[in-house]
């Protein structure tokens, strides 16, 4: 999935993204998970999103417009998958809706 609606224009988010897969893949090699190695092949945040938000509320395209900034992504081995987290700012375009939280999910 590509993440349209994230407001990453310098592509900085998306390079500390593939970087955090590319390290993983060097350090613990293809993971078990297919869903997980087709995943490190071309990392998103759209997916993780959908994965930590399921239970309603903002959808993932509102979540990504929110975002303000990501931090802290990291990827390691989860029951024959991999666990992905990062931190992210959001602010809503009426700035009623505004935080920190990290978002984390497995595949």
């Amino acid at each position: 999935m590509a993440d349209e609606s994230l407001n990453d224009s310098g592509g900085d988010w998306q390079d500390m993204l593939v970087g955090a897969a590319t390290d993983y893949i060097l350090e613990h090699g293809i993971p078990d998970s297919a869903a997980a190695w087709e995943w490190l092949q071309n990392p998103d945040f759209e997916t993780i999103l959908g994965e930590y938000f399921n239970q309603g509320g903002f959808s993932v395209d509102e979540w990504e417009r929110m975002i303000t900034n990501i931090e802290n992504v990291s990827i390691s081995d989860w029951a024959g998958g991999i666990w992905v987290q990062f931190d992210m700012d959001f602010e809503s375009d009426d700035g009623k809706y505004e935080g920190s939280r990290g978002v984390r999910g497995g595949l």
